[in-house]
């Protein structure tokens, strides 16, 4: 059989891991070649339902080789979490069925604090991280200020580097961010509590991948992100759009002529791609009004013209959104919400101003599932709720034809994003 690459361009919640799950069983050995443990394959067997961030899909098939191979951003303290859980439900995972490329870069401790606090920094204009790290350590890979796991089988190398690294990354932490930083006694620690417990499983696995094309074997690659690039903007400008492709393309599936919509987060990206679409689906009869924080953002937003206005509340107060959000649209409920805010305890802001049978549409990775049922539940609200990014056809095409048909809004994201 041949190789076959699973792939998606929707950063998830499109049903990739489903589909490897199904395919593992005709092929020899499963390779997660890149990404991080920020997000991942939901997998539902015999043995139960698993949600997988770093080890592959077939690491529940007997007989199969499941490769991390070295564009994984390799979070050995969750790995570690992860093959405990797995062992947990009766799977059987050692170097006989999972190895790590000797070239996988670590992620480090202090890859999720300057996450956190670069966040912090932006405050209003934060990006939405899931604060696991994953920019920093793509950031310090391409400037080889990594550690490779390969490293952790030569100890005395290993901590001449960590030192030299260790050195540069406080100089950022503190003098940058005023954090305390981390001293080696730390790190040595970190390392002997998770990475020695990864070390048993490193090995050349780009030499094993060659063997066993050579011998027939079939390889399934699995984790990956997909989509043609446009000839008529740069490259860096297209995957800025393509990063929140799922929510524009349901802002266009969702709405009718006519509705009102309420997009909370209107300022970042995923917001204005959506309002964009919200507005002529909508037509000259319908309204849609986002949500910022920033009241000096409002003037903006409305230059753009992906709005018929614009609102200034807190998306972590339910009673403070509605109010602003009713007042905007003549006392009535409105049809649709969507969330594209990137921070916890915003569900009830999305569900609280919209009617009874209307429909609510979580873009936001950081929603809870739990706090959207039982907070519509509490409240008695009848709404229907559309909960992950969402796959809709052609999604890749529509956002990129987003930037086409504004100006203004590929002005933004030129200036912006790029």
């Amino acid at each position: 059989m041949a190789n076959c690459a699973i792939v998606g361009i929707n950063w998830g919640d499109e049903g990739k891991g489903r589909m490897v799950d199904y395919l593992t069983g005709q092929y020899d050995v499963v390779v997660r070649y890149q990404g991080g443990g920020n997000a991942g394959h939901t997998v539902i067997n015999d043995m139960g339902k698993f949600a997988l961030h770093l080890l592959p899909s077939g690491v529940f098939r007997p007989g199969v080789m499941n490769i991390l191979g070295n564009g994984v951003a390799l979070d050995c303290e969750n790995l570690v979490t992860e093959m405990e859980r797995i062992r947990a439900a009766g799977v059987s995972i050692s170097p006989e069925n999972l190895m790590v490329s000797h070239r996988a870069s670590l992620l480090l401790p202090w890859h999720r604090e300057l996450d956190a606090l670069e966040e912090a920094r932006l405050k209003d204009k934060m990006y939405g991280s899931t604060k696991q790290g994953i920019a920093p350590f793509y950031s310090d890979k391409y400037q080889k200020k990594t550690i490779q796991a390969g490293e952790l089988l030569y100890p005395d190398r290993l901590m001449a580097h960590l030192q030299d690294l260790l050195e540069w990354k406080n100089l950022i932490l503190q003098k940058v961010y005023g954090a305390k930083g981390h001293t080696m006694a730390e790190m040595t620690a970190w390392l002997e509590t998770y990475a020695a417990q990864v070390r048993p499983y490193v090995a050349d696995t780009g030499r094993y991948l060659r063997q066993a094309q050579a011998a027939g074997k079939a390889i399934l690659f699995e984790s990956a992100l997909y989509a043609k690039m446009p000839e008529d903007m740069s490259e860096p400008l297209a995957l800025a759009a393509l990063d929140v492709a799922g929510a524009p393309a349901q802002a266009r599936k969702l709405p009718h002529e006519g509705d009102s919509v309420l997009i909370l987060g209107a300022n970042g990206k995923s917001g204005v791609l959506c309002g964009w679409e919200a507005m002529k689906k909508v037509g000259p009869k319908g309204k849609v009004v986002g949500v910022v924080r920033n009241p000096k953002q409002v003037p903006g937003l409305m230059e753009l013209g992906v709005y018929t206005d614009v609102i200034v509340a807190d998306c972590t107060k339910p009673v403070e959104v509605m109010e602003a959000a009713l007042a905007a649209n003549d006392g009535k409920e409105y049809d649709l919400s969507i969330c594209c805010v990137n921070i916890e305890s915003c569900e009830m802001s999305a569900i609280l101003p919209v009617r009874d049978d209307g429909l609510v549409y979580f873009f936001s990775m950081a929603t809870s599932f739990t706090k959207a049922a039982l907070g519509a539940e509490g409240i008695g609200k009848d709404v229907t709720m559309i909960i992950g990014n969402g796959y809709t056809k052609n999604h890749a095409q529509i956002t990129l034809d987003v930037l086409r048909e504004n100006p203004k809004l590929r002005k933004l994201f030129d200036e912006k994003y790029c």
